[in-house]
């Protein structure tokens, strides 16, 4: 009999808000936008490469915590998940960073809040 021993990270997404989860195309897309392997993407998301195939592979709670991992670390990279709505598809993007924004302003000479 195989025995798992969880700690309080293996359930970190339970006291998280109720977030959109990417799928695993998405997480895949997002890591070809930041032109990232694998490898990066587990070195900076701190999980083992091979989770990162996994989670890229395969849609399910086994790698569910993993996925929310790689997904904050893609979003903190400024990739923005885009949750399928009104009969379009899921997607990504980057999501513009709040400097950009400022100088995209001042040339209009608006203020920003």
């Amino acid at each position: 009999m195989n025995i798992m021993l969880l700690t309080i990270e293996d359930f970190r997404w339970l006291l998280t808000p109720m977030i959109s989860i990417a799928t695993p195309n998405q997480i895949r897309a997002a890591r070809g936008l930041l032109g990232w392997s694998q490898s990066e993407l587990a070195a900076n998301a701190r999980v083992h490469p091979q989770t990162v195939s996994f989670v890229e592979r395969e849609d399910g709670p086994r790698y569910f915590p993993s996925r929310v991992k790689i997904q904050e670390c893609l979003e903190n990279a400024g990739i923005l998940f885009i949750a399928e709505s009104d009969g379009i598809g899921d997607g990504v993007r980057f999501r513009k960073m709040a400097s950009e924004r400022l100088i995209d302003a001042s040339d209009k000479g608006q203020a920003t809040s």
